[in-house]
Order: structure tokens, then C-alpha cells, then sequence
């Protein structure tokens, strides 16, 4: 299962809540002393701190490997966060201290870790936890996401091999090194770009001569005749080739200050082979995908009526003002997905998100206002989507067979599949469907581990209302550091490492609150506002968390169910 769940965390497919972590402890210790240094310089506020501690707090709270290293340095820390009184230099100290203590030892310490998880049968928990903070750990050292999940199929996953073993997990947790490696970096480019490039001192040469070996990996014809050579430190060949790609770009740009364009082009295939040796792979960027896969079975015909019934949606249950509003902000969230930085589809992303919300009044600041704003829109739909991820992949593995016990719910009768789904996995009467998806799944222990976990989770009141605010939590930490990621690049030129998870994270966020407003809409007699719709949603969440935490014992009812999944199906 340990390979399974390291494969999902990696695949931006993958539902947001199984993702692997956007930061692991040690970069949230980097993160909010970062913070900290901005807030003496006096480049942000101090509020912006809070949202940093608390979810360092938490950090700190759920890794073990964390706790093992520096417990009673956690523990200060710990007591000097909810007192509430404390300086900035005091803080920093903290914070330096506990880097001193967790950072050197955090990856061989988390491997130690996992070994030992791993040999206990009841363990699939606290595997997980830790195979998160290992996965971010190492996306944050500089490893690709797609380097480890190539990793995880090879060694792990592939028809080939053998029952997982502690000797086959050292063998893979060998496979990253502290020490990135050097590679040389070989990128064909077009006749202008690559005079270009050679007149700014880079390694430049024709295709004639070069190396057959190398030459034989890049484009035939003559749209590329050059190729551009350099060398970098890297962890893996994609992040080394990632790092070609961004220089390429940027030296691009220059062009665009000249009165007359100079064709840049360059192929998206590069060769990349560690600097001591002939051979090499050859990587291409792959942009970040928006589109969620489809669970199968939906025609073409399909797709394009729920899309017009979508924009109907919009077109004609809005005042003109809230209109103009919801399309501006549309289309300036499609940027994101025409643009090739990487830096503008975040930027995008936000500039939509403000486009869409009210202004904050006066003295409110921006980001506590959007927030605010924003959560509920977000957190509203948020279980029943969990639930429509895991239905969706069960379709696609098990297919008629998922389906026939499926529906055999008769609690809620007639409602759509994720529906069923969830009354099959909630309510205390289908026990016996739920054994009979446990037996469908006995071949997938992380299929086996989802649905154990869908049940344990909500099956009563006090686990959704647990839930909630969970999620809750989390997803306001993330605004929050979008919104700092956002500023850093606008006005710093500050780009993080993690820069694509909250892109995929963003765009969700938005995609899922844009469904939210449109279906609330919906409903209305007349056409809306979308401020005030907003404001209706905020107020129905709220309502919303407080039905299930005041019902803190007791089974699930259907009455429950029928809120967590009542609301309109969003657009699919």
C-alpha cells in the first residue's frame, strides 16, 4: 500500500486532500522564519504571521519523526506560540533552534521511520503520515515529482516486481542523495535564438559536428539547427532540464524590450545526462494539467451539454453587473491555462479570485477579506467531492461490479452514483453493501484503506463536523500562502520551489467556488448578485457546520446525509 499511497500523492490527478503536502516541517520552519525576517523589514504586516505559526503548530503536532528529534525544544515552542506574548527575535530563535535540531537528521530519520511502520500490520495510518512528510521533504530538497513517482513505478509498481520488502524500501529511499549531481544539459534552438545566445556568452554550436550520440535524441530538420549546451546542479534530470527551460525563457524576454522580435524557439525536448557520461534521457516539460480525468463513459455529446448547460447557468442567472463580473473573472483565469510561465498562471489564478469577490472596506486587509470570502465557498462542497473522487476511481477500476452493489442502496433511491455511494459507506443499515466493497477491493489495499477511512471519517455527526473543520483550516493556511507566493512574485521577484502545487491548488480552490456560487444561483427566482450570493453561502456554511457539531453523538440519519450531499452536482 506504502507504494500505492506514494504514487497518488505525486499524480496531479490525484484529489487535492491525497496530494502530497505543499511543505514538509523543515520547510515550514524555513517558511515562517522567511516571515518573520519579512515582518522586522517591515514588508508585511504582522497578521500575516498567524496563519505561518499555526500551521507550523500543527506540523509540529502530527510528525512523529519531528517530535523524536526535538520534543522539548517543540514543546517551548509550543507554549511560547499560544501565550501569544512574544518577540520577533525570540521567535526567530525558536525557529533557527528547532532547524538546528529537525533539518540535518529529518530525511534519514523519516526513512528510520517508515521502515519501522512499515513492519507493522496496523500501522497504514501513521505510514501515511509519514510518507507525505517524506514525499514533500524530498519535492521540497529539489526533487521532481515526476522523477520519484518514476521511481515508485519502476521499483514498486511495475508487473516485474516482487512483494514490497524493507531491503526493496532502503533500496529506494538510497535512490536520493543529499547532494544534488551535475548534469549537462543539451536544448536545440532555433538559427536568431541560438546567435542570440552565443553573442550572451553561452555554449552554442551547430548540429554538424555535435556528438551523433546526443544529436540523435533532438529534432531532425532544420527548424532547430543549433543546440545550446549547459551545465547544472540538479537532484534529477527533469528538475535539470526544468532549469534549461526557465534560463531559455528568460533570456527570451529580453527580447521583447527590442522594437523589432527576434524568433526564440527551441525544442520542448531536452537531453540531459549527468556531466561525466554519455548517456542521458530525454526530458519535456510537461505543463500543469487542469483538467480532472474523466470516470469514463461520458460521450463527447455528453460533455458539450453539460458545458452549455454550465454557461447558460452563468449567462442567465445574474444581474448584468454580476455578469460582467463572473465572465472578466473567467476569462482571466483562463490565462492561466495559455500562458507558459509558470509565475503568470498563479498570478492569473489571483487576479481572478479578486475579480470575482467585493472589495474589503476600509482597514480590512486584503487577505482577511478574501479569505473570509472565499473558505466557505470552497469547504461547502468539499465532502461530497471526496466522495465523488473515490466513487470515480472505484468506476474506472471495478466498473460494472462497483456499480451493481452501488446500487443496490435503496435509503435514497434515484440520486446520482457518488450519492449512493456515500449512503452505502454512512449509514449504519448498509453494512453488509459495505462488506461487499470491502471483499470487491480485497486486491487494493490503498482502494481497501480509502473506503475504511470514508467510513471511519464520517459516519457520525462529530467526524463531519471534525472533518470540516479540519479541512477548513487547512485550506485557509493555503490561501494565505498563495497570497504571500503571489505578493513575493509581483513585487519581489521571489518565485518558491513549490510554485506548481499551489497552482493546481488555486485553481481548484476557484473552479470549486465558481460551481458553488453558479449553483446557489440557481435556486433564486430572480437574477443574483453574485456578492450577495457569496455572502449566502458564507452564511449557509456556517449554519451548515453547526447542525453537525451540535448532534455531537449518534449515528448518521438520512436527514444527515441528505445535507452532505444534497447540494447541486456541480459541473462534471
Amino acid at each position: 500500500m506504502l507504494a500505492q499511497q506514494v504514487a497518488e500523492m505525486l499524480s496531479p490527478q490525484s484529489f487535492e486532500s491525497y496530494r502530497v503536502y505543499t511543505l514538509c516541517t523543515v520547510s515550514r520552519l524555513h517558511e515562517a522564519g522567511t516571515v518573520v525576517d519579512d515582518v522586522q523589514r517591515n514588508r508585511v504586516n504582522k497578521l500575516a504571521l498567524e496563519p505561518v505559526l499555526h500551521e507550523l503548530k500543527w506540523s509540529l503536532e502530527k510528525d512523529p519523526v519531528a517530535n523524536s528529534l526535538a520534543s522539548s525544544e517543540i514543546d517551548s515552542f509550543h507554549r511560547l506560540i499560544d501565550s501569544g506574548q512574544y518577540s520577533l527575535p525570540g521567535l526567530l530563535a525558536h525557529l533557527i533552534l528547532l532547524q538546528k535540531l529537525i533539518g540535518e537528521k529529518y530525511k534519514d530519520a523519516l526513512e528510520a521511520a517508515l521502515l519501522e511502520a512499515f513492519s507493522k500490520p496496523k500501522a497504514r495510518n501513521e505510514l501515511r503520515v509519514l510518507a507525505g512528510f517524506y514525499c514533500s521533504h524530498l519535492v521540497n530538497r529539489g526533487y521532481s515529482k515526476r522523477h520519484i513517482a518514476k521511481l515508485v513505478e519502476s521499483q514498486f509498481l511495475s508487473s516485474q516486481q516482487r512483494r514490497v520488502g524493507r531491503a526493496s524500501l532502503r533500496k529506494f529511499f538510497g535512490s536520493f542523495k543529499e547532494r544534488p549531481s551535475k548534469f549537462k544539459v543539451h536544448t536545440a534552438v532555433s538559427k536568431e535564438f541560438g546567435e542570440f545566445l552565443k553573442s550572451l556568452g553561452f555554449e552554442v554550436r551547430s548540429k554538424v559536428g555535435f556528438p551523433a550520440a546526443i544529436v540523435q535524441h533532438l529534432p531532425v530538420g532544420d527548424e532547430f539547427p543549433s543546440i545550446v549546451s549547459d551545465e547544472f546542479e540538479a537532484f534529477d534530470s527533469y528538475s535539470a532540464a526544468v532549469k534549461q527551460n526557465q534560463i531559455l525563457t528568460n533570456v527570451r524576454a529580453l527580447t521583447f524590450l527590442a522594437p523589432q522580435g527576434l524568433s526564440c524557439t527551441w525544442s520542448p525536448k531536452i537531453f540531459v545526462r549527468r556531466a561525466r557520461n554519455a548517456h542521458g534521457l530525454v526530458e519535456e516539460q510537461a505543463d500543469i494539467a487542469f483538467e480532472r480525468p474523466s470516470s469514463g463513459g461520458r460521450s463527447s455529446a455528453r460533455q458539450i451539454r453539460g458545458i452549455k448547460n454550465y454557461s447558460l447557468r452563468i449567462l442567465q442567472n445574474f444581474d448584468r453587473r454580476s455578469n460582467e463580473r463572473l465572465l472578466a473573472s473567467i476569462s482571466t483565469s483562463a490565462q492561466a491555462r495559455t500562458t507558459p510561465s509558470v509565475e503568470n498562471k498563479l498570478i492569473s489564478l489571483w487576479s481572478a479570485v479578486e475579480v470575482l469577490l467585493s472589495e474589503p472596506e476600509v482597514g480590512v486587509p486584503r487577505i482577511v477579506h478574501y479569505s473570509k470570502l472565499l473558505v466557505p465557498c470552497i469547504c461547502l462542497r468539499h465532502i461530497r467531492l471526496q466522495f465523488a473522487a473515490v466513487s470515480d476511481e472505484l468506476l474506472v477500476s471495478y466498473k460494472r461490479k462497483f456499480k451493481d452493489i452501488v446500487f443496490r442502496e435503496t435509503a435514497i433511491d434515484g440520486i446520482d452514483i457518488h450519492s449512493r455511494f456515500a449512503s452505502v459507506m454512512l449509514l449504519p443499515q448498509h453494512h453488509d453493501l459495505r462488506s461487499d466493497l470491502l471483499r470487491l477491493c480485497s486486491d487494493n489495499p490503498l482502494a481497501c484503506h480509502r473506503l475504511y477511512r470514508l467510513n471511519s471519517d464520517f459516519h457520525t455527526p462529530a467526524g463531519i463536523f471534525k472533518a470540516l473543520s479540519s479541512h477548513e483550516r487547512r485550506v485557509e493556511w493555503q490561501i494565505h500562502r498563495i497570497y504571500r507566493a503571489r505578493n513575493n512574485l509581483v513585487h519581489a521577484g521571489r518565485v518558491p520551489t513549490y510554485l506548481d502545487s499551489l497552482i493546481m491548488n488555486l485553481f481548484e480552490y476557484y473552479r470549486t467556488s465558481i460551481a458553488t456560487v453558479v449553483n446557489r444561483a440557481r435556486r433564486e427566482e430572480k437574477r443574483s448578485d453574485v456578492d450577495q450570493i457569496v455572502a449566502e453561502i458564507g452564511i449557509g456554511y456556517g449554519i451548515y457546520k453547526e447542525i453537525f457539531h451540535k448532534r455531537k453523538s449518534g449515528d448518521l440519519l438520512i436527514s444527515d446525509l441528505r445535507r452532505l450531499i444534497s447540494l447541486d452536482a456541480e459541473l462534471r
